[in-house]
């Protein structure tokens, strides 16, 4: 009961200084204030460059478009909440690796190899990198979720 009584002074003293707005106590139903959103860290914007740095001088223009490589990467994972930085980050190396025995001639930009639109619709993507993900030893070591850090 002690726990439960620290964590109601918490959320209390959080909403008092205006970063949270609680409410509904039994459901524990609450809001983060704008407050608190500016603080938020998204940890895909901490990575997304050394993602894309992967690509780099492989081909021209290879690196792809960073704002579209994080809107794809948040799709992906509303997909595929099972995909970790680690595995993403193999399965890119070894995509890479596979296309220099053609010196990246067919090498796909950063984000369309993570999807890329057919026929002109959402719901129609294909994600080469999905499916290199697929390939690898489901036994990789992941620690990293992709949840927001405060």
């Amino acid at each position: 009961m002690e726990k439960i009584q620290e964590v109601i002074d918490i959320l209390n003293k959080l909403q008092d200084e205006g970063y949270i707005k609680v409410l509904n106590w039994e459901t524990r139903e609450l809001i983060l204030r704008p407050r608190t959103t500016e603080h938020i860290v998204d940890p895909l914007e901490s990575w997304i460059d050394e993602y894309r740095n992967k690509f780099k001088g492989k081909k021209p223009g290879a690196m792809g478009d960073r704002s579209a490589c994080i809107t794809k990467f948040k799709e992906l994972f509303f997909r595929r909440p099972d995909l970790t930085k680690e595995k993403i980050l193999l399965a890119t190396d070894k995509y890479i690796q596979a296309e220099s025995s053609n010196r990246y001639k067919y090498l796909m930009q950063a984000d369309y190899f993570i999807s890329k639109s057919v026929n002109n619709t959402k719901e129609g993507r294909v994600s080469k990198l999905e499916a290199y993900c697929d390939e690898l030893d489901d036994s990789i070591e992941t620690n990293v979720k992709f949840d927001y850090d405060i």
